[in-house]
């Protein structure tokens, strides 16, 4: 992760994952990464592979 060594340990992160953002909490500083595809954060907001899998046999 860009910025990784830059993080002491200990420090609590906000991840925005659609918009491929971190951000440490205690200094406020932003890291950009890069998104993740469409589909990995479909999977990443519905909990997991398996309660993903089951909204879509659902639906």
């Amino acid at each position: 992760m860009p910025g990784g060594s830059r993080i002491p340990e200990g420090h609590r992160l906000r991840v925005d994952i659609e918009a491929g953002l971190i951000q440490d909490l205690a200094t406020r500083e932003t890291y950009g990464i890069t998104p993740y595809p469409t589909f990995i954060r479909d999977i990443l907001i519905h909990g997991g592979l398996v309660p993903w899998a089951k909204q879509r046999k659902e639906a």
